[in-house]
């Protein structure tokens, strides 16, 4: 039934429900084992599963805090943290070269996140240009200092 199949999407009929996600354990570690897949994307910040994706792949940093980088409570559960514990232990053995990844796939506020990565890596190769851009984002792409900037001068207005 899944043969020549790249891609398999696994809803819910509502969040947060532990059988669900229990489901979707099971069949990815089908998918895995049986089928050859390696990718596991979850509806949540593209930028905040970097986390999660890190421990995955190296077993850095800690898992249940990188979950709850997500910042989003259908996440927040056992069940998910169970799947990345058993992503974590798939990718330590030495049977399996091909390592498994875990994704956000939600864009919605990925700005600030990819913003500070793209930063720091400028940072480290090209200071200049780093400065250059983080006061292109400090002044909303202008290079001009804004005249109110709401996040310092709260409830101040713009003056003419």
């Amino acid at each position: 039934m899944l043969k020549n199949v790249r891609v398999v999407a696994l809803g819910e009929a509502t969040h947060g429900t532990r059988e669900f996600f229990q489901l979707k354990h099971r069949m990815f570690e089908f998918l895995v084992t049986r089928m050859g897949f390696t990718v596991f994307a979850i509806e949540a910040p593209f930028t905040g599963a970097w986390a999660i994706n890190d421990y995955v792949l190296t077993g850095q940093g800690e898992p249940a805090a990188a979950l709850a980088g997500l910042r989003f409570w259908t996440w927040q559960t056992e069940e998910v943290l169970a799947l990345i514990h058993w992503m974590r232990a798939y990718n330590t053995s030495p049977e399996h070269p091909r390592k498994l990844k875990f994704y956000g796939v939600d864009m919605q506020a990925v700005h600030q996140e990819a913003a500070r990565v793209v930063l720091a890596y400028l940072a480290r190769v090209d200071p200049e240009h780093a400065e250059a851009l983080r006061v292109l984002h400090r002044t909303g792409g202008t290079g001009r200092q804004p005249r109110c900037d709401a996040r310092r001068d709260r409830g101040a207005t713009v003056s003419d």
